[in-house]
């Protein structure tokens, strides 16, 4: 087909009549706290359309800090520290976030503030003006003292537990903080033991006196992997014996999502599942062996090719 040129500049200018939305949005970008009282809404749409909030996975506002910054991670480039606990987040209505100070614990500086979704990621950021922080507790400045505390171990297999316990004042109360949400809080509570998802995670705690006042922090990232599946080339036909690791109390098995069997082994044997692939194609085993004593677990997968 031959377009004739006198059509073209009629065509361009109706495409570039059509509206080009950014897949993600955040408006405005910069916000700016100078009360405590005060609260900023933003708008976040998607091809411009609001974004509601069940499709809004997390909101994290933080520093980025490199080099000696990183308490007890000198070999690290750069860390983003969370301090999500100093705001409040509000997402009740279709694309609009409202942000706001914890007056007890708000800090003046600049944020970068994360917005995670099922379509991605938007940043923007939050500035804390001198008028913002409570006048009646003093802020979380940053020359506080740090909880003194540099973890053993960073890295971590999905089950295993991450377990932290801190050699603090246990008349203080402490609040406990996984990626900016609240895990646990408690008078003399020290300690934190949890199973996270797999993914990197930032775990925080703040410490409070008797009288509510912030008088020590701490804060640092963990990596938490998956095992990698172990790769299984089989005949149709063939009855093939899986083994679970031993020394576990309960061990369950799933094939392709679905329930084989749910047992509770000897701790000094080893389970066995036996499966005999009757047709041809591709299949996914499971096996969660899991310890009853100290809640840890192992989760272990099979990616099966029956030709």
């Amino acid at each position: 087909m031959i377009i004739s040129r006198y059509v073209l500049p009629i065509l361009a200018g109706v495409f570039c009549a059509l509206p080009v939305f950014p897949d993600l949005l955040l408006t405005p970008q910069d916000i700016e706290l100078q009360d405590i009282s005060e609260s900023k809404q933003l708008i976040l749409t998607h091809d411009g359309k609001p974004v509601p909030p069940d499709e809004i996975t997390s909101i994290v506002i933080g520093v980025r800090k490199t080099g000696d910054e990183v308490h007890g991670r000198p070999g690290v480039d750069e860390h983003f520290s969370n301090y999500s606990y100093m705001f409040e987040f509000k997402t009740g209505e279709d694309g609009v976030i409202t942000v706001s100070a914890d007056r007890d614990s708000l800090q003046i500086g600049s944020y970068e503030m994360q917005v995670h979704t099922i379509h991605g990621t938007v940043k923007g950021r939050v500035e804390a003006s001198l008028a913002a922080t409570n006048p009646t507790r003093p802020p979380l400045k940053g020359h506080m003292p740090r909880i003194s505390y540099s973890p053993a171990q960073t890295s971590f297999l999905y089950g295993q537990a991450i377990s932290i316990r801190l050699g603090s004042d246990a008349s203080n109360t402490y609040s406990w903080y996984i990626d900016g949400r609240e895990h646990s809080t408690g008078r003399g509570l020290t300690s934190l033991r949890a199973w996270p998802e797999p993914g990197q995670h930032e775990i925080s705690v703040v410490a409070r006196n008797p009288e509510g006042q912030i008088v020590s922090r701490w804060s640092d990232t963990f990596d938490v992997t998956r095992e990698e599946p172990l790769l299984s080339t089989v005949r149709k036909g063939d009855k093939v014996r899986f083994k679970a690791p031993s020394g576990y109390a309960r061990v369950v098995w799933r094939l392709d999502g679905k329930l084989l069997s749910d047992n509770r082994p000897d701790r000094s044997e080893r389970d066995v599942q036996s499966i005999t692939f009757k047709k041809r194609g591709s299949h996914t085993l499971s096996c969660r062996a899991e310890d009853s004593a100290d809640g840890n677990f192992r989760l272990i997968g099979w990616s099966i090719t029956v030709n």
